[in-house]
C-alpha cells in the first residue's frame, strides 16, 4: 500500500499478493501478470517482488547450517512494468505462455 501512495496511482488499481512462492514469486508472478494482460489488453501491470530472508535471522544461532542459510538466502527485490498487447507495439521481450504444474504429494519437497 505505502508503494502504491507513494507513486500516487489511482484509486481503481487492482493488487494481488501472493505468498509463499519464495525465489519462484518473479515467475509466478510474471504468469500472472501475463494472464491478466491477455484479459485485458489495453491494461497496464506492474509486478513488485521482494523476499526478505533477513526477517527471520536467529541471531543467537551459532550453528553451522544457520551460518549457510543466512550466506546462501539473502534479500532481494525486482519490479518490472508491463503493456498489454494494444499498448505494446513492436516492444521486446515478450511473455508468450506460462503455465503451472502440481505434482501430488508434494508438500514435503522443500522442508
Amino acid at each position: 500500500m505505502q508503494l502504491i501512495n507513494r507513486l500516487r496511482m489511482r484509486r481503481d488499481i487492482r493488487r494481488t499478493p501472493i505468498f509463499g512462492l519464495g525465489r519462484a514469486a518473479g515467475v509466478g508472478g510474471l504468469g500472472c501478470a501475463a494472464d491478466y494482460l491477455r484479459a485485458y489488453p489495453e491494461q497496464i501491470a506492474m509486478l513488485v517482488s521482494v523476499e526478505l530472508c533477513s526477517l527471520t535471522l536467529q541471531r543467537t544461532d551459532t550453528l553451522i547450517t544457520n551460518m549457510i542459510a543466512s550466506g546462501l538466502f539473502g534479500d532481494g527485490a525486482a519490479a518490472v512494468i508491463m503493456r498489454g498487447a494494444e499498448l505494446a507495439g513492436n516492444q521486446r521481450p515478450q511473455i508468450i505462455d506460462s503455465g503451472s504444474i502440481v505434482y501430488p504429494d508434494s508438500e514435503r519437497a522443500l522442508g
